[in-house]
C-alpha cells in the first residue's frame, strides 16, 4: 500500500479539522483517500482530451490560478504531440493560452521559448494536415451528395450528382444507366480521393518514421 505524506497549509488544515468536527469524515486519512478516489474517477471519466484540458486551463486562469492552468496546458500540448497534431486551431489556442500564462507568471523567457517551439512544430505537422484535409474533402463531397439527394442541397438546375441520382431514381428500372453514371462517378471520385489520402499518409509516414 502506498503511503502519502505532504505539508498542508494552515488554512487548508483548519478547513479539514472543521470537516472532521462536523462529522463528515472520521479522520484526515479518510479525507485524503476519498479525495484521491474522486480524482481518479473523474480522470477516468473525462479521459485525456486536449480540448477538455484546454478548457480546464482557461477556467483555472480565469480563477486566478495560473500555476494550475499551466499544468493543464502543458498536459494538453503533450497529448497533442503524442496523438500527431491534426487540430491546428486547438493547438494554436493552447499555445496562445500557455504564452499568456507565462506572461502572467512573469516568465517572459519561457513565453518566447514556447513561441519558438511552436514555430518548430508547425512545419512538422504540415504533412498530417495535408492528409486530413484530403480525407475531409471526400467526406464533404459525400455530404453534399446526400443533402442534394434528400432535396436539401443545391437547387436545380445547378449540377449535383446527388440531385442527378434523386431525379433518376424513377427511371432506374427502365434506363438504369441514368442513375448508374452519376453514382459511378461519385464512387470513383470519393475512392480516388481516399486512395490519394492513404498514399500521402504512407509517403509522409515513411519520411518521418525512423
Amino acid at each position: 500500500m502506498v503511503k502519502i505524506s505532504a505539508e498542508v497549509p494552515p488554512e487548508l488544515s483548519r478547513s479539514l479539522d472543521r470537516i472532521i468536527r462536523d462529522g463528515w469524515f472520521p479522520d484526515h486519512e479518510t479525507i485524503v483517500r476519498e479525495a484521491l478516489e474522486s480524482f481518479v474517477e473523474a480522470k477516468s471519466f473525462l479521459g485525456d482530451s486536449p480540448r477538455m484540458l484546454h478548457r480546464f486551463a482557461a477556467d483555472a486562469l480565469n480563477e486566478s490560478k495560473p500555476e494550475v492552468a499551466l499544468k493543464f496546458a502543458n498536459r494538453a500540448l503533450s497529448l497533442l504531440a503524442n496523438q500527431h497534431i491534426t487540430d491546428f486551431a486547438l493547438y494554436q489556442a493552447i499555445v496562445e493560452l500557455r504564452v499568456q500564462i507565462f506572461l502572467i507568471l512573469g516568465r517572459e523567457s519561457d513565453a518566447l521559448a514556447s513561441l519558438e517551439e511552436a514555430r518548430e512544430v508547425l512545419p512538422n505537422i504540415a504533412s498530417h494536415l495535408v492528409v486530413v484535409a484530403t480525407l475531409e474533402i471526400a467526406l464533404a463531397i459525400l455530404l453534399e451528395a446526400a443533402l442534394s439527394f434528400l432535396g436539401l442541397g443545391v437547387p436545380p438546375p445547378l449540377p449535383s450528382w446527388g440531385l442527378m441520382i434523386a431525379e433518376a431514381k424513377d427511371y432506374m428500372f427502365f434506363s438504369p444507366w441514368v442513375i448508374m453514371i452519376p453514382g459511378a462517378a461519385l464512387f470513383v471520385l470519393v475512392l480516388g480521393i481516399n486512395l490519394l489520402g492513404d498514399g500521402l499518409r504512407d509517403m509522409f509516414g515513411a519520411r518521418t518514421d525512423p
